[in-house]
């Protein structure tokens, strides 16, 4: 029996011997992978960062890019550049998406003398950014190039930023067809008719009706998702969403969702939920971004924004 006991316990051990040998094995194997992934999903960084800083070649045909797909009108520069009908093709149609957008910052990631590969980031005057990567081939001759293929793909932001505004219902028309039909009309209207959250204003004290605005300033994907809820806990990326209303322009997007509740509680007032009743708990705003096919196989949801209301701040 000592002996039989024996020879299983050695049995045991063995297989436990391997199996430790075959997770260390499996581990460094995992983690060699894991870094070869890293390095080929890795960015590389920028070769120049401004306009500026390229040669000239690629700066002239960065600007004519940025001057074509925005309408900007300014000084040409020392070097001409053209683009062929198959090149002017591939470069935006819908002019008026960006039109008048400023040129915030041109990476260039690949030069050679016939080839360029870089990026344009754009902002507009009220912070709405727009993103687009390049790569174009082309040819120069003399003081002229000519632009003869170019691929011309956006930037989706990986967390776009949204802003908040909180304005009493009864500012805004019940109409869709009264509000206005533009993001920029829209946050100019939110903006000139929000009351600020964290703070009391004469006629606000107590629970109203209030309709919370969220505008996204980084435009997102059409496949991508943009949830806006409220809940009475912070964490989780849950909550009521029901009667969410969303606007799309081009890519950046609006929610909009009404309720009552108080904007500012302190110690000795109750705070409320949604509807108007009174409770102990604070409301949670949250923005919650999916993003969208250009992410992969995978998408993570992002809580890009969190407000809090109805309770004392901080």
């Amino acid at each position: 029996m000592t002996q039989q006991l024996v020879r299983i316990l050695t049995a045991v051990f063995c297989i436990i011997a391997l199996c430790l040998t075959g997770c260390a094995g499996m581990n460094a194997t995992f983690d060699k992978i894991k870094d070869n992934i890293a390095g080929l999903r890795a960015e590389k960084p920028p070769i120049a960062t401004s306009l500026e800083q390229m040669p000239v070649d690629a700066g002239a045909i960065t600007h004519a890019i940025y001057k074509n797909i925005t309408l900007v009108h300014d000084d040409a520069g020392a070097i001409r550049v053209n683009f062929t009908g198959a090149a002017i093709s591939q470069l935006p149609s819908d002019h008026r998406v960006l039109r008048n957008f400023r040129l915030s910052e041109a990476h260039l990631y690949e030069h050679e003398p016939s080839y360029i590969k870089g990026a344009l980031f754009l902002e507009d005057a009220i912070g709405r950014r727009s993103s687009i990567s390049y790569e174009a081939e082309y040819r120069r001759t003399g003081d002229t190039i000519t632009v003869e293929t170019i691929d011309v793909k956006p930037i989706y932001s990986r967390v776009p930023e949204p802003v908040m505004f909180v304005v009493p219902a009864h500012r805004i028309s019940p109409d869709r067809d009264g509000l206005p039909s533009t993001f920029t009309g829209m946050l100019e209207f939110a903006a000139s008719r929000a009351v600020n959250p964290t703070q009391r204003e004469a006629g606000f004290d107590g629970v109203r009706e209030y309709v919370v605005m969220v505008f996204l300033l980084d435009r997102i994907s059409p496949s991508a998702k943009f949830d806006f809820m409220v809940a009475e806990e912070s964490a989780s990326h849950g909550g009521y969403k029901e009667s969410t209303r969303y606007m799309d322009f081009d890519g950046w997007r609006i929610a909009l969702l009404s309720g009552k509740f108080r904007l500012v509680g302190d110690a000795a007032s109750p705070m409320t939920t949604l509807g108007g009743d009174e409770a102990e708990s604070r409301l949670y705003f949250k923005a919650i971004y999916i993003p969208g096919r250009e992410a992969g196989f995978i998408r993570i949801p992002k809580m890009v924004g969190r407000y809090c209301m109805g309770g004392p701040q901080g």
